[in-house]
């Protein structure tokens, strides 16, 4: 299964690749963007997924959801930072997961710019380019490099704008790359110590978290609870390194 989402991850990265290079617009979808590249990566990753798996369901962001009847169900985000896609910064990447009766699974996330391919089973650790990967050790709060984002609706705008003085105050330095499915891939590999995410949608952040969870970092929503949305749903999203994972609980768990 793992291989399939790989090669389906590349093939849509080719093809946004290929649209990157011409410089498309985006459409507004409600508060975000959509573009011709989505459309067109998705379609790639659905029939690769439809042909391997032809009794599994599919939700994906675009197309929305198949409705199969299946313990599998596949999430699929073919163009995860499509503002960033659209506006010419090239952080963006393709990301699908993978729930086996409500549990996740799986995750690949391809950054095609990068050329690097982030990939989790559950049990098996993850990696980068093959090679194994860990979260950061930091346990240092006030050292701490925070990648913060959220989500599109007017409630996650508003969270967002409550979480973030709290979270400022006490960490070094606050980024934010516009891409959750790679916010939780770069803390995966230390690059950061935490995501903080208000209002995540299941298909920006499956796959971050299954890798983010593989390499030993702790996946939560902001109150310390299993992230668990439902297909189609949202919630806050907190990928944290484990020395400091209890003190992000500590700080956003009243907000």
């Amino acid at each position: 299964m793992l291989q399939v989402a790989t090669d389906a991850a590349k093939a849509a990265g080719d093809v946004l690749l290929e649209y990157y290079d011409r410089n498309i617009d985006g459409q507004a979808k409600g508060r975000s963007i959509v573009s011709e590249a989505d459309t067109a990566a998705e379609k790639v990753i659905l029939d690769q997924l439809h042909t391997n798996f032809s009794d599994h369901r599919i939700f994906s962001e675009e197309a929305g959801d198949d409705k199969v009847d299946s313990d599998y169900v596949w999430v699929v985000d073919p163009l995860d930072g499509t503002t960033n896609f659209v506006h010419r910064f090239a952080r963006y990447c393709v990301s699908i997961g993978l729930l086996y009766k409500g549990k996740p699974q799986l995750g690949v996330i391809w950054e095609p710019q990068l050329e690097e391919m982030f990939a989790a089973e559950v049990g098996r650790g993850a990696t980068l380019n093959d090679k194994p990967i860990h979260a950061s050790e930091r346990s240092d709060m006030s050292t701490a490099v925070v990648q913060v984002g959220r989500g599109s609706t007017l409630d996650a705008v508003e969270h967002f704008g409550r979480v973030l003085p709290p979270v400022n105050k006490h960490v070094r330095t606050l980024r934010s790359i516009g891409a959750t499915a790679l916010a939780a891939a770069y803390t995966a590999c230390g690059r950061f110590d935490a995501h903080i995410g208000a209002g995540t949608y299941l298909y920006d952040g499956i796959a971050g978290g299954v890798i983010a969870a593989e390499a030993g970092a702790k996946v939560t929503d902001f109150r310390g609870a299993d992230w668990n949305p439902p297909v189609g749903g949202m919630a806050d999203f907190l990928v944290s390194n484990s020395s400091l994972h209890s003190e992000f609980v500590a700080i956003l768990s009243d907000i």
